[in-house]
């Protein structure tokens, strides 16, 4: 391929980003808090209107929003009719560029394969948050329904007058707008925009089609990249090349915080192939011309350097978190308000103390990081494997010195992410090398660099104190949580060396159960390894503990575990009917305690979407390896616009889930990874993969919510729970690995009170 084959050149025209200064969004991602208000998200700028009496300076003011609100930001009609959409969001196999093409397809009334979808090229969409965070349809499928809703009506004013009619005597049909009456009056859309904009502004209040009228919303069409992954034809990150580049490899420290104090380079810049060397502090690295022969040459450095005095290991991490716990703040978590002397567990008659431990895990994608830099005088050029294009702009444009709008990141498909590919690490070091050696260079990170120097699922560890009231119900809920957030641990801790990594997701149990008296504390403790977002982030890690201990209760309370449920979610008829929708599809009948059939329920709410999940289980008991037969999944997440890619979503999370709670576990000694290798960390195969069935709980008047990431955090309590109806034994630690069931299996006694087992 030409140069310009892989990197587009830039196609100027009026619909980028023009009136509103974008913020800056450095620190945006997976878990982020999106701080604007629903009207601000889609576009509209955020000036709090003052109250009465009240002085300017005493009125609160918001940040403009960073995102367009201008129609043709999003949207084009081009000459042969058919609609451009232009979107800062990617594609990694989650199906937006279909779900986002049918959004307007239905909208405009035209067939599927006429919407062109632009994904994350940062010189021709407008900007958006990163791919992550389950945002895709909940904060930017309203946006491009916004556009194709004000284009939609845009055409219909244009041929309306066009045709001699009425506004009202008109209808969309094809790429035409039509006389309703009399269809073969009719003029095409590419006619009547003849290469003009819309000048119109994206309106919330705007009316869609109605759902009784959707054609396009809600069918399964196929995803058009499922035929390249097929036969080989999509070109992810990895495979990007252009002629004259070469390959760059980095001196990786031996472990996390390490200080580089001295490097020799003298064998290396001799080696075959190599086109230069470079050091700059703590950044080291070369370039040559293929990609063994930098291999080759990165092993010929030495290095000395100086690692940080960590004791903190992967068997000790949790008494660290405890030992190391800043003050703590308080989640707004409780119904009522109490008093500061209000005792949470008061109501209590049945009290239980239970404890909740959770490793490292890594993002474990199957394509590793990497990234092609080409510099010219006029413009930079990044050819990446990304969640976030305009995060890669900002920060190559900064570790350059250059302005970001002459950087140009081109996102190619991408081998899985799950948060890792948020940060532009790969892309900082290909753009460092390439201004250091004047030509394109392209650098893959490996396996073990994967898994051993990018970051993690931080280890947290939760502690519930809460107990029945006597009257079949729950008489508090104290719920601590502690998570590794300072990084590295041996600094002196600021915001910037804290990174929660939204570890408190799921952690308020008034997201979905009525408890009267609840108070939720999270204590950020030090990390050894560097805390980042990870799928559905805490949401597994508080899900797990939040349904492990209600079934605890459900059999001290003498019912089953659903029937408790049930008991609490009162106010809740759309976790209700998903509950009840899993149960039937299902087919089981819940008892009280381990009834020896091996079914357990978990319920979780993320990204504004209900899932409950019932999962089936089996175990070898000589050697205590589990293996999880089958789940089954129910799913309110609003409008479902492609009922198939949904289910591709849930049953991806469903893997993913059943694969961090049975086996992975990042290993460590001080800053130093142990096992950085599929071989090691071991995360399970297709062959080892359950079967997972979806039913959709569906209200077409919702609003469209995340996908991407709530099937995922439901899934070890589902498994734990499904583990104790089995075999009697209570798992508190991820992950249920063979050695640490069959060790419990070995002390079984068979005692009513459940026993912790003790973290690895």
């Amino acid at each position: 391929m030409t140069v310009d084959d892989q990197f587009p050149s830039t196609v100027p025209h009026d619909r980028q980003v023009s009136r509103r200064r974008l913020l800056q969004t450095a620190g945006v991602a997976a878990g982020l808090t999106v701080a604007w208000s629903s009207r601000e998200a889609l576009g509209q700028d955020a000036v709090s209107s003052p109250e009465a009496g009240a002085t300017p300076e005493a009125t609160p003011v918001s940040p403009p929003s960073p995102f367009s609100s201008e129609v043709d930001s999003y949207l084009r009609i081009n000459p042969d009719g058919t609609v451009t959409l232009m979107t800062g969001k990617v594609e990694f196999g989650q199906g937006i560029r279909t779900g986002f093409a049918q959004l307007i397809a239905e909208e405009l009334s035209i067939p599927f394969e006429s919407v062109l979808v632009i994904l994350g090229q940062t010189d021709q969409t407008p900007f958006d948050l990163g791919t992550f965070g389950s945002l895709s349809m909940r904060l930017t499928g309203p946006r491009i329904r916004q556009s194709g809703a004000a284009m939609r009506v845009w055409l219909s004013e244009l041929g309306a007058a066009q045709l001699g009619q009425d506004i009202s005597a008109v209808s969309l049909s094809g790429g035409a707008v039509v006389v309703t009456d009399d269809p073969t009056q009719m003029v095409s859309f590419a006619d009547l925009a003849a290469g003009q904009a819309t000048m119109r502004e994206l309106d919330p209040e705007i009316a869609f089609k109605d759902p009784a009228t959707y054609t396009v919303i809600g069918q399964s069409i196929p995803r058009p990249d499922v035929i390249e992954k097929v036969d080989g034809s999509l070109k992810y990150g990895i495979d990007g090349t252009i002629e004259g580049m070469v390959w760059g490899k980095i001196v990786r420290p031996p472990s996390f915080g390490a200080t580089l104090t001295s490097i020799d380079f003298t064998e290396a810049e001799v080696a075959p192939g190599v086109v230069g060397v470079f050091h700059d502090g703590n950044f080291a690295g070369l370039a040559a011309e293929r990609y063994e022969q930098a291999e080759a040459a990165i092993m010929m450095v030495q290095a000395t350097w100086e690692e940080l005095p960590a004791t903190t290991t992967s068997e000790n991490i949790h008494q660290v978190l405890l030992d190391t716990a800043d003050e703590g703040v308080r989640l707004d978590e409780t119904n009522v308000e109490p008093a500061s002397d209000f005792d949470i567990l008061a109501g209590i008659t049945e009290p239980i103390e239970l404890t909740f431990r959770g490793p490292f895990v890594s993002h474990t994608p199957i394509e590793p990081r990497n990234s092609l830099v080409q510099i010219t005088p006029e413009r930079v050029d990044v050819m990446t494997s990304t969640q976030d294009p305009f995060g890669v702009r900002r920060s190559v444009a900064e570790v350059l010195g250059r302005e970001p709008e002459t950087v140009v990141v081109t996102p190619m498909a991408t081998g899985g992410a799950f948060g890792a590919k948020i940060v532009a690490m790969a892309d900082v070091e290909a753009a460092r090398l390439a201004q250091a050696f004047g030509r394109p260079v392209k650098v893959l990170w490996r396996r073990d660099e994967e898994l051993a120097h990018g970051q993690y699922r931080p280890a947290t560890l939760v502690s519930i104190t809460t107990g029945l009231d006597g009257q079949g119900g729950i008489g508090g809920w104290l719920y601590n949580l502690y998570s590794a957030s300072y990084f590295p641990e041996n600094v002196e801790r600021s915001e910037d060396t804290q990174n929660g990594a939204a570890s408190d997701w799921s952690a308020n149990i008034h997201e979905i159960y009525e408890i009267p008296n609840a108070q939720t504390f999270w204590f950020h403790s030090a990390s050894t390894l560097p805390p980042y977002f990870w799928r559905v982030n805490g949401a597994t890690m508080n899900t797990f503990a939040r349904e492990v201990t209600l079934d605890v209760l459900a059999e001290m309370e003498g019912v089953d575990p659903v029937a408790f449920r049930r008991n609490l979610l009162g106010g809740n008829p759309r976790m209700m009917a998903v509950m009840d929708a899993a149960l039937a599809k299902a087919g089981w009948t819940p008892g009280v305690g381990s009834t020896g059939t091996g079914y357990g329920i978990a319920l979780g709410f993320d990204a504004n979407s209900y899932v409950a999940e019932v999962a089936r289980v089996e175990i070898d008991q000589n050697t205590g390896e589990v293996f999880v037969r089958h789940v089954d999944v129910a799913i309110d997440c609003g409008l479902v616009i492609n009922p198939e890619a949904v289910k591709h979503q849930v049953e991806g999370s469903v893997v993913l889930g059943v694969s961090s709670a049975l086996r992975e576990i990042i290993k460590f000694e001080g800053g130093r990874v142990t096992n950085p290798s599929f071989a090691e960390y071991a995360p399970i195969t297709m062959r080892e993969s359950p079967t997972v069935d979806t039913v959709f709980v569906e209200d077409k008047s919702q609003p469209m919510s995340g996908v991407g990431e709530p099937a995922v955090a439901p899934v070890a309590g589902a498994i734990a729970n499904a583990i104790y109806d089995l075999v009697g034994i209570r798992l508190y630690d991820l992950p249920f690995t063979a050695d640490r069931v069959l060790a419990e299996l070995q002390k079984q006694t068979g005692a009513a009170t459940p026993v912790a087992v003790a973290a690895d």
